[in-house]
């Protein structure tokens, strides 16, 4: 008996680091395919200049092809964009603490101090999380990078008029 015991309790111990070493390697997959599709948003922010119809079609194509489907809450002062299809975006503004579900990336227009010109970058944040079939997105982590300097960025009006006072 005291061997079946010992026996079932080293099962149980091999069985949970294995959970934990898969979640681990899952966990890392999963941030290293939305670091990549975030630095190719960035990319399609400074190919087009700035926030536009052009690049938000443009990143509805990335998180396409890349199968992105997490969702989370942006930060205070940040524009949530979430994609029903790649090619259908709906744009949320954030301001102060109010906070909006379902946003699939976020954006954030940062002014740099500058005498004679004006030059801005751009700060894009996406989600990755753990998820189980049934349960569905147990949490959501996220990850933010920053373009370049844009001169004179040709926004959309939701991003122009998104500050807050």
């Amino acid at each position: 008996m005291r061997n079946a015991i010992n026996g079932a309790w080293l099962y149980g111990v091999v069985l949970v680091f294995m959970m934990v070493f898969i979640a681990y390697i899952s966990i890392t997959f999963n941030y290293s395919r939305v670091y990549q599709m975030k630095s190719v948003l960035i990319t399609k922010i400074e190919q087009n200049q700035g926030v536009n119809e052009n690049s938000l079609n443009g990143m509805g194509a990335v998180i396409g092809s890349y199968g992105y489907t997490a969702t989370g809450n942006c930060k205070g002062n940040y524009l949530g964009v979430r994609y029903k299809k790649p090619s259908e975006h709906v744009i949320s503004k954030q301001c102060g603490d109010t906070t909006y579900n379902n946003s699939s990336i976020c954006l954030k227009r940062v002014e740099m101090s500058s005498t004679h010109t004006k030059k801005y970058y751009y700060r894009v944040g996406a989600f990755f999380g753990f998820s189980l079939p049934i349960v569905g997105q147990i949490y959501s982590f996220y990850v933010e990078g920053e373009s370049n300097e844009i001169y004179y960025p040709s926004d959309i009006s939701n991003i122009t008029a998104s500050a807050c006072l």
